[in-house]
């Protein structure tokens, strides 16, 4: 049964390097180099960060107070529940090219809402602020 074998192989050439071991020509698809050891495996605990990128970042939250931010060069993106700290600034700067200085998280609670006599609660999610260094920038509002 084909389902069965959709696990991808981490199969690439080795070019000899200068110290006499094996090195990767380059990362395999989906793992940054920072990933993958020497010997061709994945670092245990690594996460794919240039694979879920694009997915990371849900999307740059536009408001009044945000852009009150951004003149303190501080952006806000709504993010994956499950990502931290450390892994949003490793999305920002493989995505923007710029290094973080800070990321503070929130946590944002769903509102109770009420439509006649249905009542309910919109889904939480989670609200990143992410602080760049001086000079640097992320054009976020780009065609809004």
């Amino acid at each position: 049964m084909g389902f069965f074998k959709r696990k991808p192989t981490l199969s690439t050439p080795a070019v000899p390097a200068t110290d006499g071991r094996p090195a990767l020509a380059s990362a395999p698809a989906g793992l940054s180099s920072v990933a993958v050891a020497s010997a061709g495996r994945p670092v245990s605990g690594s996460r794919r960060v240039s694979a879920v990128s694009h997915r990371a970042l849900v999307k740059p939250i536009v408001s009044e107070k945000a852009a009150a931010l951004g003149a303190l060069r501080q952006y806000v993106f709504a993010v994956q529940p499950r990502m931290n700290k450390v892994e949003i600034a490793k999305v920002v700067n493989a995505l923007y090219g710029v290094s973080p200085v800070a990321v503070n998280i929130v946590n944002v609670r769903g509102k109770r809402v009420r439509t006649g006599r249905t009542q309910g609660v919109r889904k939480s999610w989670k609200k990143a602020i992410v602080t760049l260094k001086a000079g640097d920038s992320i054009e976020v509002y780009h065609g809004v």
